[in-house]
């Protein structure tokens, strides 16, 4: 079944509009050997070009790997630039993590920081040690 099928199947089951956001979580490397997507890109693109209207926000977790020389992510470092470049451009917004990834994404896409949304990860945030009743949080 290809991504875009599945992608109608996922909006179809949820009643989904045709303006129903998509929330895309972009760790490459849990897509495909060596982070490099190549399908996932054009099923994406396929997707884009038939639903027009439809918002696609993007998380970017996990940019892109680095490394010496003789490992794999010295030599797929700049291809996997490239398909986060594309997705970034791609998404209707784009969100990271932290300042760094955000400074990355930017530098990478080349998009400006203010453009794209920091959020922490939940659970790297921590339990409060005193929880204030509901109505008073923000």
């Amino acid at each position: 079944m290809s991504l875009v099928l599945a992608m109608r199947g996922i909006l179809a089951d949820a009643r989904a509009e045709q303006t129903t956001p998509v929330l895309f979580h972009c760790s490459m490397y849990g897509y495909a050997t060596r982070a490099l997507a190549f399908w996932l890109q054009r099923g994406f693109v396929k997707w884009k070009r038939e639903s027009p209207g439809g918002p696609l926000i993007t998380m970017f977790h996990e940019l892109v790997a680095n490394g010496p020389i003789w490992t794999s992510p010295f030599w797929l470092h700049g291809i996997q630039r490239g398909l986060i470049r594309r997705f970034a451009r791609e998404s209707t917004a784009s969100l990271t993590s932290n300042a760094l990834y955000c400074q990355q994404l930017a530098q990478i896409a080349g998009i400006e920081e203010s453009h794209i949304v920091k959020l922490p990860v939940l659970s790297t945030v921590g339990e409060p040690g005193e929880l204030p009743p509901a109505r008073a949080r923000k």
